[in-house]
């Protein structure tokens, strides 16, 4: 049973967090999926380009194309009627400078109909996150620990994993400090991966965007 009718917006995402509600999120690859989360009452509808593993038995997302990716996102855009319909950019775009990313994502938002734009390591990507959100695309910004990263603060990332290990102080202000820059940047949301006990809420309460 659908819980609320008023379709979902990026303001009533925002509002959710100084309210104190949660926000509930959901990843759907096809239209049956998206029907099914949606007359749920889900907030966010996100296309991840996962589908490349999951669904197509690809190696890793980064072999899913712009072209596979506007086919799956209408897919979805046809099932949903209320929540807010985010999409993963392809790897490439994002890689190939700032220009390549907004046309990308006008791209996603003309021939698939998605509602914002979700850009992986974004932190590294500040100017596209402007860019795009000058332009009137909703960014959502994912960062936080990732293989690559952890490498980078030289973290164990799968004894992190594996044992919920906390951050040291000096890393989860740097992550703090990137959490702010995205939200200077334009970013409507920010989605914090593998945060932890004391990085996520730091984060959380570091920026005035929903964080998931």
């Amino acid at each position: 049973m659908q819980t609320q009718q008023n379709p979902v917006t990026v303001p009533a995402l925002q509002q959710m967090k100084r309210d104190g509600r949660k926000i509930v999120g959901v990843v759907a690859w096809d239209y049956q999926m998206a029907q099914i989360v949606d007359r749920a009452g889900v907030d966010i509808v996100s296309v991840g380009d996962t589908v490349g593993i999951n669904l197509w038995g690809q190696p890793n997302p980064l072999e899913v194309t712009m072209e596979e990716m506007i086919v799956v996102c209408k897919a979805v855009r046809r099932g949903v009627r209320r929540a807010l319909v985010s999409v993963d950019f392809p790897f490439g775009p994002l890689q190939e400078g700032t220009d390549a990313a907004l046309r990308a994502a006008i791209r996603l938002v003309k021939e698939a109909g998605v509602d914002m734009i979700k850009l992986d390591g974004a932190a590294d990507f500040p100017e596209a996150v402007r860019e795009i959100s000058r332009a009137g695309i909703p960014v959502f910004a994912q960062f936080g620990i990732t293989p690559q990263t952890a490498l980078q603060l030289g973290i164990d990332y799968k004894t992190m994993l594996k044992t919920g290990a906390q951050l040291a102080p000096e890393m989860t202000a740097k992550l703090v400090e990137q959490a702010k820059r995205l939200e200077d940047a334009g970013a409507a949301l920010i989605d914090f991966t593998h945060s932890g006990p004391v990085a996520g809420p730091a984060v959380v309460s570091a920026v005035s965007v929903p964080v998931i």
